[in-house]
């Protein structure tokens, strides 16, 4: 899961379902509050631990914090020598992912056409007035932060996706290897900024999570299509920012295009042996 939220189009819900702990995760998510830690108070660590489903939360967290930690860099790197190529990928999934899940849902009823194109025209808006990175605040950086743990729990829309959305996508990866790249070398003195960025991304993510958990919970119960058609159209606003190829120099270079069609494909690619696996997984369990 926190590999593929690094990754715009694969989201961690998604792969969440494929493994069968979907459920469980929105459910333990929507459980947390803070009326459990009366029972650390009282010195009842067990009952506490078994109350918030301790061993799935610890297992499931060490997990995703790991990959982000490891695969960010790879994430940097792809991006600072292939940015053609990662941004092409990156376009491929999100797309695909659009036409999988509006297929799958049967989203063409006119009230949820209409949800998706309402869903495209604010995301497309809202790439406009994405940031530079000289302008980023901590304040921009915790609210993006808090949105984005809600697409990391939700199927078919990714963290880093809306990362991307808010302008501080490659900021984070920066932030996260410049942290790791300190504590590999032992350089603590420099320490301070880059922790405090790390700590409002996190007080964003347990923010959204208190917030949002038990509203994502109810929205996905209750009005399923709905919500997925306005995220279905976020994406599909997004993808103009996406798309790698924005100038004319750049569409007519040969090389680019073919590069870029080609790993448009590879995310397509990607998608189908997700579902592919999706359905494997759901056979062997009837």
């Amino acid at each position: 899961m926190g590999f593929s939220d690094l990754i715009p189009g694969v989201s961690g819900g998604t792969i969440a379902f494929i493994t069968g702990i979907y459920r469980e995760l929105i459910d333990t998510l929507a459980s947390l509050n803070f009326s459990k830690l009366k029972l650390i108070k009282n010195k009842n660590f067990h009952s506490f631990w078994t109350s918030i489903n301790g061993n799935f939360i610890f297992s499931l967290s060490l997990g995703i914090i790991s990959s982000i930690l490891i695969f960010s860099r790879l994430i940097a790197y792809l991006l600072k020598n292939f940015s053609v190529e990662i941004w092409s990928f990156f376009f491929g999934l999100i797309l695909a992912s659009v036409i999988y899940f509006i297929k799958k849902y049967s989203l063409f009823s006119k009230l949820n056409i209409i949800l998706i194109l309402l869903g495209a025209i604010f995301s497309y808006l809202l790439t406009l007035i994405s940031p530079s990175e000289k302008e980023i605040t901590l304040v921009y950086l915790f609210f993006s932060s808090m949105v984005a743990i809600i697409a990391m729990i939700l199927p078919g829309i990714s963290g880093g996706f809306i990362f991307i959305l808010f302008g501080v996508y490659e900021y984070i990866i920066k932030t996260i290897n410049d942290f790791t790249n300190k504590v590999i070398e032992f350089d603590f003195k420099s320490l301070d900024d880059i922790l405090y960025k790390l700590i409002i991304i996190i007080l964003g993510i347990i923010t959204g999570l208190k917030l949002f958990s038990k509203i994502l919970k109810w929205l996905i119960e209750n009005h399923e299509k709905k919500t997925l058609s306005i995220l279905m159209g976020i994406m599909i606003g997004s993808l103009p920012e996406i798309w790698p190829l924005k100038t004319y120099d750049s569409m007519i270079n040969n090389y680019n295009l073919f590069n870029s069609i080609l790993f448009i494909f590879i995310g397509f690619l990607m998608l189908a042996l997700l579902e592919l696996k999706s359905k494997k997984i759901n056979y062997e369990k009837k």
